[in-house]
């Protein structure tokens, strides 16, 4: 009976084990996850191709403006490339002479 009953424990000690390690397998995957998560282009700064590559030949609005690129807009002017062409056209915009 004492045999048996070892066998038993064993078996429940290695049922623990395995749970156990099955538990930090997931723990470390779901860590990784969360740190990714965080890494996501949240990003409210502009990156190497929003900056000017010959600074003396354009100024940064003309770089910006011919960019076309909705993330530095909103990084640098809080509006869309739509919202902000929609501002221009209701009133912004240069008026020639006449």
């Amino acid at each position: 009976m004492e045999i048996e009953d070892e066998v038993v424990q064993d078996e429940l000690d290695n049922g623990s084990a395995a749970a156990a390690a099955v538990i930090m397998v997931l723990g470390a995957e779901e860590a990784s996850r969360l740190r990714a998560e965080c890494r996501k282009p949240s990003h409210l700064y502009l990156c190497r191709p929003h900056l000017l590559p010959n600074p003396w030949i354009d100024t940064p609005w003309q770089w910006l403006y011919h960019s076309q690129d909705d993330r530095a807009y909103i990084t640098t002017i809080g509006f869309d490339m739509a919202t902000f062409e929609l501002i221009i056209s209701l009133g912004f915009e240069v008026q020639e002479a006449e």
